[in-house]
């Protein structure tokens, strides 16, 4: 339940801008949206060897304690399947909304108030992402440093 609350509230706030963005000056979304997929792959390749570091490291500390770190692993792994399917899903949007742009089906301004909805959602998970996996490794480093 908790995820659904989370995942409407990215698309109410990521539709929110984005209708105050494509209303103003359209350029910044624009070429945000440009640049979305490339920027979220980058941030793809930087998070997997920040949570084999994290898993690495909760290893090691289970070899010297009582913990069993099984939900950490599987909430790590769930995240990593979440940003491979986010990019997935942002580049099959990007792509159908290019393509109803193209054939006039719906309105352009509705279009990139959607596509840029999607973006800005992406976006802001991936923010989420970011946060939690640099907390995780503070967390780690703490740990370390109460136990030595």
């Amino acid at each position: 339940m908790n995820k659904a609350i989370k995942i409407i509230a990215y698309l109410a706030v990521a539709s929110l801008l984005s209708y105050l963005a494509n209303n103003g000056d359209r350029e910044f979304i624009q070429g945000f949206s440009s640049n979305i997929i490339s920027l979220l792959t980058t941030i793809l390749a930087i998070n997997i060897p920040t949570s084999t570091l994290i898993i690495s490291e909760i290893n090691r500390i289970k070899e010297k304690t009582d913990i069993e770190p099984i939900a950490t692993f599987k909430e790590l792994r769930h995240g990593l399947i979440m940003q491979i399917a986010v990019l997935i899903c942002l580049f099959m949007i990007q792509t159908v909304c290019s393509f109803l742009k193209n054939k006039h089906i719906i309105e352009e301004p509705i279009i990139n108030v959607v596509s840029g909805s999607f973006v800005i959602a992406a976006f802001i998970y991936y923010i989420e992402v970011i946060y939690d996996l640099g907390i995780a490794l503070f967390d780690l480093i703490t740990f370390k440093v109460k136990n030595k």
